[in-house]
């Protein structure tokens, strides 16, 4: 591995955590439990350890930029529920 593609992996790692963190971060200020981030947790590495691509080099190269899009997607959708309960729009567990 050359010097640029380790400071690529690693920016997408830094960028893939605090996304994560964000969204858990959110799931629990919008529930008051720990449980939605753990599920989603669980289900995240459930999808990424199942969904691996073989390639001709034998390994999944990928792998960071498709567990990168999913959980910005995830982030995405979290944000809005996020933004709608802060609005009122949703009745939540924790008020």
């Amino acid at each position: 591995m050359t010097l640029q593609n380790m400071l690529v992996y690693s920016l997408g790692y830094i960028i893939l955590s605090g996304t994560i963190a964000l969204m858990w971060g959110m799931l629990f200020e919008m529930t008051g439990l720990i449980w939605f981030s753990l599920a989603d947790h669980f289900f995240n590495n459930t999808i990424i350890n199942v969904l691996h691509i073989k390639t001709d080099s034998g390994i999944d190269e990928l792998q960071i930029a498709r567990s990168l899009i999913a959980q910005l997607i995830a982030l995405a959708l979290v944000s809005l529920l996020y933004i709608r309960k802060r609005r009122g729009q949703i009745k939540g567990v924790q008020e």
